[in-house]
């Protein structure tokens, strides 16, 4: 999936083949607001469409080797010399512009074979807003009591979709069970701190060891797309490794995939293990696949599972396979596709996992035919209690539900009994 394509003439440049986007600000002369469902360095021009824009993209290109970056930053130098109007395509941005450049800045390499590199667009026209020409795009879900159901899957259409509107409605029981029920934005890598950045300690933030294990070790200015990456061991038979628990759907396929290379001198066979186990953390199936690491340059391993029909939890599990072995690992993924898709950075703010909590209104009750509104349009909630709806105290944080093509799953805290009945529309945006 192209995050931002520009061509010019018979020239085109796509930029997931070796550039990662890391933030962008689009401002107008005019008039400019925060982009709801973003970070504040986010701006998207709004309501004004006089005068025009300029599109600031800030992002990486990272190479295999030194020839691989050369070849890159070539082609991506190439594209930009024609000084003319480009075409300007982003299916995260907007559907359609014309673009003129306004200049390119970029360091020498970063680190290893990274460039980190500006780009400044001018927009001559154009308006962001909510796209009227289409119908709101609507998906339905049922989040089960028995844990068998946590996720809803966001449908979209054309390119930008907007800020969401869900309403939630339990049937036959209440939601939450008890406590505070969540709202969680998880993206499509359900793994967190997948690029292993965050955590200053003995292991990175949100893993655990293995089997009793011993931290791995923490390896600085070796990352993959980051800083940082871990070198899993087995001395003496003790796995030096991590793994991390993600609730799941039941019976459904996700992929689990690692980035590996080789320490200098050292030999390495990696096993990826991906096991189902019930809401209690009981082990009821696995998929194990072991790999032989044998570059010192960073490759990608996967393996795939289908979860056991009474799965609530997902294990996913990286370690060595023998006595003696040191791999290098970096950006972790778990997705819900059958094959590997592009990696997602967790660790960077436009792709966090956000949680959101239901405080004030108590418990939902079907008794009482309550629904909760979560209005991200209006960055408030409503409460919909004996046939009434009234404003509620819970105020949603701007940049939660932006919907953008690849954050597409939101997990929930399941009902009582019966089924929480959830409801997301939402409408296009455009340029």
């Amino acid at each position: 999936m192209a995050r931002l394509t520009i061509s010019a003439g018979t020239t085109a440049y796509n930029y997931p083949d070796g550039f990662d986007i890391v933030r962008e600000n689009t401002i107008t002369r005019t008039e400019s607001q925060n982009i709801a469902g973003r970070m504040g360095s986010y701006i998207r021009s709004h309501g004004n469409p006089i005068g025009e824009k300029s599109l600031t993209v800030f992002g990486r290109l990272i190479g295999a080797d030194a020839s691989d970056l050369d070849t890159k930053t070539y082609e991506f130098m190439r594209v930009h010399t024609f000084g003319t109007g480009m075409q300007l395509t982003d299916n995260t941005l907007s559907r359609h512009a014309i673009a003129w450049l306004a200049g390119i800045q970029y360091t020498d390499r970063r680190h290893a074979f990274i460039r980190e590199v500006t780009i400044r667009f001018v927009l001559p026209g154009g308006v962001w807003g909510v796209d009227d020409a289409f119908v709101p795009a609507v998906t339905t879900a049922g989040i089960t009591s028995t844990q068998l159901v946590r996720y809803a899957h966001p449908l979209y259409g054309g390119s930008a979709p907007g800020p969401a509107q869900l309403v939630l409605t339990p049937g036959a029981g209440t939601w939450p069970a008890s406590g505070d029920g969540e709202v969680i934005w998880r993206g499509r890598n359900l793994i967190v701190n997948s690029s292993l950045e965050e955590g200053v300690g003995a292991k990175p933030d949100d893993w655990d060891t293995i089997g009793g294990g011993s931290n791995p070790d923490v390896v600085e200015w070796f990352g993959r797309s980051g800083q940082r990456c871990v070198k899993i061991s087995k001395p003496g038979g003790t796995n030096y490794a991590l793994s991390q628990d993600v609730n799941c759907d039941a019976s459904t396929e996700y992929t689990y995939s690692v980035y590996a290379a080789l320490p200098s001198g050292a030999t390495g066979n990696l096993t990826l293990l991906i096991q189902s186990r019930d809401s209690g953390g009981g082990f009821l199936s696995n998929t194990t696949q072991n790999f032989a690491v044998t570059e010192s340059s960073w490759t990608r391993f996967e393996v795939t599972h289908t979860t056991d029909a009474s799965a609530a939890l997902l294990r996913c599990i990286f370690r060595c396979v023998s006595t003696g072995e040191e791999v290098y690992v970096d950006d972790v993924q778990l997705e819900r596709a059958g094959t590997v898709g592009e990696f997602i950075d967790t660790s960077l703010p436009r792709y966090k996992h956000i949680t959101f909590k239901l405080e004030s209104p108590g418990q939902l009750a079907f008794a009482t035919t309550d629904s909760l509104s979560i209005d991200c349009v209006r960055a408030r909630t409503r409460l919909l209690r004996s046939g009434s709806w009234q404003e509620n105290n819970d105020e949603v944080n701007g940049h939660y539900f932006e919907l953008v093509p690849g954050l597409n799953h939101i997990e929930f805290t399941e009902p009582s009994s019966g089924t929480l009945a959830v409801e997301i529309r939402h409408r296009d945006l455009f340029l």
